[in-house]
């Protein structure tokens, strides 16, 4: 199989029509109402339109110009790198042209240039689509973490998309995901070609405590180390329907070894991996494991096929524990963190070289080992175990009868080595496995028999398999398990619950200028903008604005300061399903930014409140003094006054549109409405 042919499918426009409509389908931030298309070709000119006509020459000098929502599209052609591309905005999609190959190229000989993309902290909602990304000194992709820098708040980029790509020819790993990258996907890719430069430490994907990813339906080779590992307390990772050959050292681990700095205070055992599971992959010619758990917590392990795996070292399946130093310097201890709970039903392991089929190491376990329902074979001798806790070692009979893998069979599993491991009408494996829950399809995304017996291993035999060299993604992919955990970034308070009308107050203090904070009030706990109703958002661009059904708007153009405490008012009727909004700056008067606004429309039809949620997705802010009060009349009819009344807006100093409603208090009464600079007295 060349590497070449792996994606060539990809050129036909019907299949790019899916890679669209497939990008289109992600979750994205809260954006502008408008956004734009910037588009960039190695024959452009910075300084030009960006349009399909007058392109841009460079991808960074387009990324100067996007803001948050918008598209930067490269026409055909090689980028050849002078400096490191750096995404530091929210939601920016880099996305190479229909039909074309762009293809971004880095040295690996230039320490200048340590990375080929660099993805910031703050640029959430990061997608790059149809893209060719080589080089880097270190890494090919990179993304950029707050997790021990000494911030108060640290977060790295969150929901980061990469599909349909090629990344490769790194001067180390080729991709490095740092902690708090969480909710990734990686799909439809192809990485191979690591270590270049420094081939001593130069996995495929290295993923520290990028909790919530899931990495599917990509290719995985030639790697100098490991192939794919996720750890430093990773949680919740999916790893399925993946192809993952020619490693170093091993194929796939749930964990590995990470610095003590590097875990999360919610995990002081210092697990490497958390609730994590692999399924459905192909894996082959390894010189280390197939699979191995290291010092993970409840991992799961169902329906893989492992070829010619743990050629020199480690063993086909493998469960291990890590050294880490505990407490405080200088008192600190070490001690051996071991898997825990450990679960592996439904693969197929065929070893080649002297290395057992599966191997428990040296206090490397604690709690359960379910295995069972596996296939084991060696092609040279019978297949041997180890279990260095128990001290068990011998042949399949002897791990038996130490009651493990009851079910499991030790047979040639007849698998079609020219057809990527898919089973042979003749193959043992069929119709011989247990039937898991997390696992209703195979690596070819065909069912599994409902209420039957599985086949084991990644492929379910009688369906049609995928052409192996071209994806062929369905126009809705499988999207997986969604992670249960609420997003941590959300943060939720009930109050009484609320049917008529009432008013919320609160204040807002923004840790920065141009974060990207929101509080809305919602029914039950929100860990999603769509459950809220009635929002606020102090914005990217520096402005306070609201929800107002399908977008932001304001009536006003209110800007906001890093450090300010800013007070804002609701005045919501919860039956009629519309608020107004009130804020008021340090030391001025209420200004009113939203009059009657909608609810936002996924809740048009939500009968009562009873839950005030905030969302920081960039940047903080601290939010104080909540309260609820009763409104008997939302905005009652002034009073007939004389005099002089001012309201303070924030400052203007170009083109502006300001709208005043007013309700006359009385007949024959002379009212005048004007601006000024400063407060007017005549």
């Amino acid at each position: 199989m060349s590497f070449s042919s792996v994606f060539a499918g990809l050129q036909k426009q019907a299949r790019r029509n899916k890679v669209l409509a497939r990008a289109a389908s992600i979750e994205s931030l809260e954006t502008r109402t408008l956004l734009s298309t910037f588009y960039v070709a190695p024959g452009g000119a910075d300084g030009g339109a960006g349009s399909i006509d007058s392109p841009f020459k460079t991808i960074q000098y387009a990324l100067n110009q996007a803001k948050s929502g918008d598209t930067i599209m490269l026409r055909g052609g090689t980028y050849n790198l002078t400096s490191e591309i750096r995404i530091t905005k929210p939601n920016i999609t880099i996305q190479g042209y229909q039909g074309e190959t762009a293809k971004i190229v880095a040295p690996i000989n230039n320490s200048n240039i340590e990375v080929a993309i660099r993805v910031g902290e703050d640029a959430h909602y990061t997608k790059l689509i149809n893209l060719d990304i080589s080089g880097g000194y270190y890494y090919t992709l990179k993304t950029e973490s707050l997790v021990d820098t000494g911030a108060r708040n640290e977060y790295g980029p969150q929901y980061l998309y990469v599909g349909y790509s090629k990344l490769h020819d790194s001067g180390r790993d080729v991709i490095k995901l740092t902690p708090k990258t969480d909710y990734s996907i990686i799909e439809f890719s192809e990485i191979y070609n690591s270590g270049r430069r420094d081939g001593s430490n130069a996995e495929g994907i290295d993923a520290v405590q990028a909790n919530y990813s899931i990495l599917r339906d990509s290719y995985i080779h030639d790697t100098t180390t490991n192939g794919v590992y996720y750890k430093g307390g990773d949680i919740g990772t999916v790893i399925e329907r993946n192809r993952i050959a020619n490693t170093g050292h091993s194929g796939i681990l749930m964990g590995q070894h990470t610095d003590e700095n590097w875990f999360d205070k919610s995990n002081p055992n210092m697990y490497e991996s958390i609730d994590s599971i692999v399924r459905n992959n192909i894996v082959w010619n390894t010189k280390g494991a197939g699979i191995g758990a290291w010092a993970a917590l409840r991992p799961q392990i169902y329906n893989n096929t492992l070829y010619n795996v743990a050629q020199t070292m480690f063993a086909g399946l493998l469960v291990q524990g890590q050294e880490h130093w505990f407490g405080t310097e200088p008192n600190t201890t070490p001690k051996i963190v071991p898997s825990t709970d450990v679960t592996i039903y439904n693969n197929i392991v065929v070893v080649s070289g002297n290395r057992p089929a599966f191997e428990v190491r040296e206090e490397g376990l604690t709690g359960f080992l379910k295995s069972d329902y596996n296939i084991f074979w060696d092609t040279n001798s019978a297949a041997s175990f180890s279990h260095d806790v128990r001290g068990i070692y011998g042949g399949l009979s002897t791990w038996q009868s130490a009651g493990y893998d009851k079910n499991s069979l030790e047979v040639d599993p007849r698998l079609d080595t020219s057809n990527l491991f898919h089973l042979l009408p003749n193959s043992p494996a069929i119709d011989r496995g247990l039937t898991i829950g997390q696992v209703t399809s195979d690596f070819d995304k065909e069912a599994r028999p409902a209420g039957g017996k599985y086949d084991i291993g990644a492929d379910e035999f009688g369906g049609t398999p995928t052409n192996p060299t071209d994806p062929k993604p369905d126009p809705e992919p499988d999207p997986g398990p969604t992670p249960t955990p609420t997003n941590p970034a959300w943060k939720n308070s009930s109050i009484a619950s609320q049917n008529g009308s009432f008013a919320l107050e609160f204040d807002v203090t923004p840790a920065a200028g141009n974060i990207d904070y929101v509080v809305g009030l919602a029914n039950g706990a929100a860990d999603h903008h769509s459950d809220l109703a009635a929002i606020v958002r102090f914005n990217a661009d520096g402005k306070i604005d609201a929800r107002k059904g399908g977008a932001y708007a304001a009536d006003v153009n209110f800007s906001y300061q890093a450090g300010k405490k800013y007070h804002v008012k609701l005045v919501v009727d919860a039956a009629k399903k519309t608020y107004d909004v009130y804020v008021t700056a340090p030391g001025g008067t209420a200004t009113k930014i939203a009059s009657g606004y909608s609810f936002r429309t996924e809740q048009a039809s939500v009968a009562s409140l009873n839950n005030v949620a905030t969302f920081n997705e960039v940047g903080d802010a601290t939010l104080a003094g909540v309260k609820v009060s009763a409104v008997t009349n939302p905005e009652p009819a002034p009073q007939p006054t004389t005099g002089y009344f001012n309201s303070r807006v924030s400052n203007q100093t170009g083109k502006f549109t300001m709208e005043v409603t007013a309700t006359a208090g009385q007949i024959n009464k002379s009212v005048m409405f004007g601006i000024s600079d400063g407060d007017a007295s005549a």
